[in-house]
């Protein structure tokens, strides 16, 4: 919010914004309006009607989202409902923020919104209704986005993502009763925003990204099959993420059992084809393809394995290319996982696999606690590339 907001109060000129075909209606200062928004501006120091009648006919938009986008004009933040208990003897987890807290504008493009975590982690999923919490989210999105309020589309788009983390993987953590709020989340974002010729729009790019991540869950589901066979651009997107996902029946060697020889990690390497061993793959065992959703071609990581300790690896870095460091592998063209080794340090890797997430982790101990305990984590793989993370992480063992 602009540091000159409280001299903007002084203006007396409001302008009413009418909603749901005139059943609502909210009085806004003009000088509010046309500071936070192009399009408000070009219709209220025109000529044309909202200007001379000093209203804004917002008609197709209910009133509870023109509210909120009226709530963060004046606030930098704005309220939404809790999600729904399921049965009255499911109280809520005392502690939580209140549903009219949230971050700071500024605090957005920063990551995980620990204001929201907070507040999401008073409702189970396993006992609660998300569905009303997604559309709140994704319509206050949608009236951004038409009206070109940046800051309040990057918190509403910022909200939906911490939401969905709460409901993923879907059926094991949400329970079946959130299908239906994800499937009409998806249908909702799919009717009411546009196919971009270059790229996906951030929205769809997102929702997309998370039916693909729980599509075995998602499709047997009557209403999603309902929805995929009306086919169109969802479709599309879903399989074209599905279709980097290689199905293979091969199964994974196993690593030699301790009761032969001790095995570490000495190395990894970056391989464009599918091998049917020695490959890792995404925690659940869900994917080999380290670029998956990305433009780039597919890659897996292959893992050389050693019974030397001495040389074995202790972790691993993900950073731009430098020439100082020789013991790395090129994961895309400007970015290599530097492998860690030392023979003074007694804990060696003996286990790696990829985590995808749709929220930035910071540190280890971020990982869900139904993903097993990981020693290490290297930064976000993909960054630069929205709604997508994914990280290295590993186990280790102490040797004598």
């Amino acid at each position: 919010m602009s540091s000159n907001f409280p001299s903007l109060l002084t203006s007396g000129d409001l302008v009413g914004l009418l909603a749901h075909a005139g059943e609502s209606r909210y009085f806004v200062h003009a000088t509010i309006l046309v500071s936070q928004s192009q399009p408000f501006h070009d219709a209220l120091a025109r000529n044309w009607k909202e200007a001379t009648e000093r209203k804004v006919d917002l008609h197709d938009w209910d009133g509870d989202t023109v509210g909120r986008l009226v709530e963060f004009l004046y606030r930098g933040s704005y309220g939404y409902p809790d999600p729904a208990a399921l049965s009255t003897n499911n109280p809520p987890i005392e502690g939580g923020g209140s549903g009219s807290s949230g971050p700071s504008v500024a605090m957005v493009p920063q990551g995980v919104d620990n204001t929201e975590r907070g507040k999401l982690s008073r409702f189970d999923p396993a006992q609660y209704d998300y569905g009303e919490v997604l559309l709140a989210h994704a319509k206050v999105y949608q009236l951004a986005h038409y009206k070109a309020i940046h800051p309040l589309r990057a918190l509403a788009l910022q909200r939906l993502r911490e939401t969905l983390v709460r409901l993923y993987p879907v059926g094991t953590v949400s329970g079946s009763h959130n299908m239906v709020g994800i499937i009409e989340l998806t249908r909702d974002v799919y009717a009411n925003t546009d196919h971009l010729e270059n790229g996906e729009e951030p929205l769809r790019l997102f929702v997309s990204s998370f039916v693909a991540c729980n599509f075995s869950a998602l499709q047997t589901h009557p209403t999603m099959v309902q929805l995929l066979s009306e086919g169109g651009d969802l479709v599309i997107e879903v399989l074209r993420k599905l279709s980097n996902r290689p199905i293979t029946t091969s199964p994974r060697l196993p690593i030699p059992s301790d009761s032969v020889s001790p095995h570490y990690v000495a190395r990894l390497k970056a391989v464009f084809y599918h091998e049917p061993h020695h490959q890792i793959r995404e925690i659940n065992d869900t994917g080999d393809n380290a670029n998956w959703g990305g433009p780039n071609p597919p890659f897996r990581i292959r893992v050389e394995y050693t019974s030397n300790a001495s040389v074995a690896c202790t972790g691993f870095t993900v950073h731009t290319n430098r020439t100082e460091y020789t013991e790395t592998m090129r994961i895309f063209p400007d970015r290599r996982i530097w492998f860690h080794s030392s023979a003074t340090i007694k804990r060696k890797v003996t286990e790696v696999a990829l985590l995808r997430t749709i929220s930035r982790l910071e540190m280890v101990s971020d990982i869900p606690a139904r993903h097993g305990s990981y020693e290490g984590m290297t930064n976000n793989i993909t960054w630069g590339r929205p709604g997508c993370y994914l990280y290295l992480v590993w186990k280790c063992v102490l040797v004598d």
